[in-house]
């Protein structure tokens, strides 16, 4: 879940660049290319601040009607969620929790992962630390800290709500994989696919462990399936609830600059004016043209992907010689990896892929929870741009257009009044509508800067994958952990039958980026030089 901070996350030990990347970079540091572009207007700047007006007016002319309508609305929702907390013994969930059940078939709202532990797989010991550390955490006053994780989803009188299993059984939640999976990546990706196309036993807690037993005899490391359905919480308090109460030792914890640090008065009334217009504009904003990624009917059947790690260090060089941040080269260079699937794919090139983004909007030191706090924002990736850094430059430009506008917080504040003033049936039709607009979800999600362990096995390595939605085929999850990063792409088979060419170009696109910034530079130094 993408943070638009700076940098995603603090690098604490300085890795080598990749050697063959060496060459391209300068040694003066204080150097970088320039990276202006333009795009617009003063006149159009103008006249949709003129069109911000009107739109703002109009809703305001509406606002007696709507006040009404929404005291009514909410005073009839009071009712009903009094009568289920009273009678049925339930909990109720919350907006941005309920949006996550708006699925189908083809695509459900399950986030999978893998770990990579070092050593050998125990599922007594496993089982004993999920227990202890998880479902039977407590907070300072003796209270259980994550409820959810005893509880599984129902509908009762329309509404979402939590229900304890009275039957829960940990062994049901973690468990051995059958079969002995052979350590190759071919082969664990195949399983890892066969995994994620499943759907989590109803009436159950949506959440698993499952445990892959090597089939080599001298495996050094072995690899752990966890799934969880979104509702339970989102990609950050998944990382908090890991960092800070599953594995053996809490890490330096690092402040990362988020949404909801600086100016959060000036944000609500930022988005108080402009969010009638661009709920508009949203309303009119085209969807992407037909792709072989988009527009096709889906199959249910998943498949995924991942890369080998790569050096955040090397990253960082590159933002930094370019003046742009961790994420405007990671989503430049994803822009970069479509367009040379595309080309190879299929004849038609769209000038835009467009991809619905979780941003993570938790104040700064907010409260342990498994919980979803989050907006979603719509990029559109350039893969218009054979160059790579003319693809950085755009996308530096579109980024910080997302982290000056108000979008995330519209669209948060837009997500918690449907879910909890309007229909179900309603809502989920909306949502999809939007959804079905963009070929792909991308989720960056930071994790710890230093190794973490789980009964004394060092989790060497952690990839993941986001849900899509509607008819969204494709997603794409970034993980940054230890110095390194990796990117997972899920696919739906029916529209992407091997994810693996997609990830390949993307660390192609870096190497290719690295290239042309080193070569940039040389010229600018050159005529520097020239009296």
């Amino acid at each position: 879940m993408t943070t638009l901070g700076d940098d995603d996350v603090i690098v604490r030990h300085r890795k080598k660049v990749p050697a063959s990347n060496e060459r391209t970079f300068p040694k003066s540091r204080s150097e970088s290319i320039s990276m202006e572009f333009y795009e617009g207007s003063i006149f159009y700047a103008c006249l949709d601040l003129l069109f911000s007006a009107v739109a703002f007016l109009f809703v305001l002319l509406l606002m007696p009607f709507l006040v009404v309508l929404s005291f009514a609305i909410r005073v009839y929702r009071e009712k009903k969620d009094k009568l289920l907390t009273q009678e049925a013994n339930v909990m109720l969930m919350k907006s941005s929790d309920a949006i996550w059940m708006q699925e189908s078939n083809e695509n459900k709202s399950v986030i999978n992962s893998v770990m990579v532990f070092q050593g050998k797989p125990d599922l007594a010991v496993f089982r004993k630390l999920i227990k202890q550390r998880l479902v039977d955490a407590k907070d300072k006053t003796g209270d259980r800290l994550f409820n959810k994780i005893t509880m599984y989803t129902n509908r009762l009188l329309r509404n979402y709500v939590w229900v304890e299993d009275p039957d829960f059984d940990i062994e049901q939640h973690v468990y051995m994989y059958p079969e002995k999976v052979s350590s190759k990546q071919e082969c664990l990706e195949q399983v890892v696919s066969e995994i994620s196309s499943v759907s989590l036993p109803s009436k159950k807690s949506p959440w698993q462990f499952i445990i892959l037993e090597p089939l080599e005899t001298n495996a050094t490391h072995y690899h752990v399936v966890f799934r969880v359905h979104h509702s339970v919480g989102d990609g950050v308090s998944l990382v908090r609830a890991l960092i800070f109460r599953i594995v053996d030792s809490i890490p330096e914890e690092v402040t990362k600059k988020r949404f909801g640090t600086t100016n959060k008065l000036w944000k609500i009334i930022h988005s108080i004016f402009y969010g009638p217009s661009l709920l508009i504009k949203r309303l009119g904003w085209p969807a992407d043209s037909n792709t072989i990624l988009h527009g096709q009917e889906l199959s249910g059947e998943k498949v995924v992907s991942w890369s080998e790690n790569i050096d955040l260090e090397f990253i960082k060089e590159l933002k930094d010689r370019t003046d742009t941040t961790v994420n405007d080269v990671l989503m430049s260079c994803l822009a970069g990896a479509l367009r040379d699937f595309l080309r190879k794919h299929d004849a038609q090139l769209p000038t835009d892929i467009s991809a619905y983004v979780p941003v993570d909007i938790r104040p700064p030191k907010s409260k342990l929870v498994l919980d979803n706090q989050f907006a979603l924002v719509f990029l559109h990736l350039p893969v218009d741009c054979e160059n790579s850094l003319d693809a950085l430059k755009k996308t530096r430009h579109r980024m910080n257009q997302i982290k000056g506008s108000p979008e995330a917080l519209v669209n948060a504040m837009v997500i918690n009044y449907s879910m909890s003033r309007l229909p179900d049936w309603f809502s989920t039709r909306v949502f999809n509508w939007f959804s079905q607009k963009c070929s792909m979800v991308l989720s960056n999600v930071p994790g710890p800067t230093q190794q973490i362990s789980l009964g004394g096995q060092p989790i060497t390595e952690i990839i993941f994958w986001p849900p899509q939605r509607s008819n969204v085929a494709l997603g794409v999850g970034i993980f940054s952990y230890t110095g390194t990063v990796k990117v997972g792409v899920i696919s739906d088979k029916a529209v992407l039958t091997n994810p693996r060419p997609l990830v390949s170009e993307f660390v192609k696109r870096l190497y290719q980026l690295a290239d042309e910034i080193g070569e940039a530079q040389h010229q600018q130094q050159q005529k520097q030089r020239q009296p």
